[in-house]
């Protein structure tokens, strides 16, 4: 739900809760403040925390990550072009920073490759 339809129905509910004496609309009153801004709080989390710190992790340091990973020890022409690439947190994610230069070397090896 959003906040200030939730806002705006406690604001309603305490109204109704302070000029009564009956106990049970207090009862029902405080249950449903109660589900409104448990609800609100359990369904607005982020799904997703922040990455803290991303870097270059895996045997041959071909893997851009927030935490440590292992991978194969093989390096393949595209892992070169990857070492002058910069691992940052891009949109919430790990991801390589490619440049120019890296996108160069990528279709490089992509020609070399079809001669193999």
């Amino acid at each position: 739900m959003n906040l200030l339809l939730i806002l705006i129905l406690v604001i309603i509910l305490l109204s109704i809760y302070m000029f009564t004496s009956n106990i049970y609309i207090w009862i029902v009153v405080t249950i449903l403040i109660i589900f409104l801004l448990c609800d609100y709080m359990f369904n607005n989390r982020s799904e997703d925390p922040p990455k803290e710190k991303c870097f270059k992790t895996g045997c041959s340091g071909q893997i851009c990550s927030d935490e440590p990973v292992m991978s194969t020890c093989t390096w393949t022409c595209e892992d070169s072009c990857i070492r002058g690439s910069q691992c940052k947190n891009i949109n919430n994610k790990c991801q390589w920073d490619i440049n120019e230069n890296t996108l160069n070397c990528l279709n490089e090896c992509k020609r070399i490759k079809q001669y193999y």
